[in-house]
């Protein structure tokens, strides 16, 4: 899977990046550290922060599946680490079928 460089405009960078920060911050106070976010256009974003590993999952209806300019902006927003390689694995939530492709990683502590 490649993701392609671009830009995207300003206004979708602002709110994806206000995105993740309310998403970490309600996955702070998740009781199990997970939160979920369906966005205008269909496109579902789980992060999840347990014990320093940091889960994040775009995914789509199939057969759709997350583009890859859409997950280069999420990854940006959330400022992943490099080296966080994304996979593609089909989810059944609800009677559905979703394409998700999702990437985890363990964040460190920098303080003290």
């Amino acid at each position: 899977m490649t993701v392609k460089a671009g830009a995207a405009a300003p206004s979708t960078n602002n709110y994806l990046r206000l995105l993740a920060d309310n998403m970490r911050q309600c996955a702070a106070q998740a009781r199990q550290g997970a939160v979920h976010r369906k966005l205008k256009r269909g496109l579902r974003i789980v992060f999840a922060r347990i014990d320093g590993r940091c889960r994040l999952a775009l995914g789509r209806e199939a057969p759709s599946t997350p583009g890859d300019e859409e997950i280069r902006l999420v990854c940006s927003a959330f400022a992943l680490p490099d080296g966080a390689e994304p996979t593609l694995r089909q989810a059944q939530h609800a009677g559905l079928t979703f394409n998700v492709v999702e990437l985890i990683w363990r964040e460190v502590n920098h303080d003290g």
